[in-house]
């Protein structure tokens, strides 16, 4: 048992020190509070004041409250169904501060990071049954879909900068 705890051990130390890996949960513990308040719109509009689904549909006078809906909606989609925009800044943010100093760094690698990955995004998307093609983010690429995409995208802006490609 001892054997087994010393070599989790080991493996926990070289990831707590891996910048990447540093810096991908950084982002997901500094994104928690937004998680969470998404969490609580989720919870509003599908188990509460719900009456399909919910608590409305054995409590009747919760339903009152259904006015409220749309702004819970409206958090759970500005967190959870945009979580990319949210980690892919915070991580590009977290190597930057890694690399540079959280002084000299500032809010640029963020960004930075940010502008790759709408760079990379598909934005052009034909809906079945439309003459013209829909231009914008689709709600998949700002989710869950796009986040691997986007820590991809701060990886390889790394390796760019430390090949040289792009200058401080």
């Amino acid at each position: 048992m001892d054997k087994m705890a010393d070599v989790l051990g080991r493996a926990g130390a070289w990831c707590g020190q891996n910048k990447y890996l540093s810096a991908i949960k950084n982002a997901f513990q500094n994104f928690m509070p937004l998680t969470i308040a998404g969490a609580i719109g989720v919870l509003w509009c599908n188990v509460l004041v719900n009456e399909s689904t919910g608590l409305g549909m054995f409590f009747k006078p919760i339903m009152a409250l259904d006015f409220l809906n749309p702004a819970f909606q409206a958090v759970n989609f500005c967190t959870i169904s945009c979580i990319t925009v949210g980690i892919t800044l915070g991580i590009a943010q977290e190597i930057g501060i890694w690399n540079m100093g959280a002084e000299k760094a500032g809010y640029i690698p963020g960004l930075v990071g940010l502008a790759a990955w709408l760079s990379v995004t598909n934005t052009s998307h034909m809906v079945e049954g439309a003459k013209d093609a829909f231009t914008g983010i689709s709600g998949n690429e700002l989710g869950a879909t796009g986040l691997f995409t986007g820590m991809i995208i701060c990886r390889i802006i790394l390796l760019l900068r430390k090949t040289r490609c792009i200058k401080n």
